[in-house]
């Protein structure tokens, strides 16, 4: 349970500052994928720290599309 908080909490003080950093330089439109893309990785690493030894995340996608690998 530790990882997962600070997982959480890198992901959290990292999209503070960036996000800081965009309203200061004017980057609004940004804001918005940049979050989608933090919340995104936050939520992988979620799941692979769950269960490290489970398929990955490639396999996931190859299986949901029919495409053996």
């Amino acid at each position: 349970m530790p990882k997962f908080i600070v997982l959480i909490l890198i992901i959290a003080a990292v999209s503070i500052i960036d996000i800081r950093s965009m309203i200061q330089s004017r980057c609004a439109k940004e804001i918005i994928p940049y979050f989608l893309l933090m919340l995104l990785s936050g939520v992988v690493g979620c799941l692979h720290l769950a269960n490290p030894y489970r398929k990955s995340i490639a396999q996931l996608i190859l299986s949901l599309l029919n495409i053996q690998g």
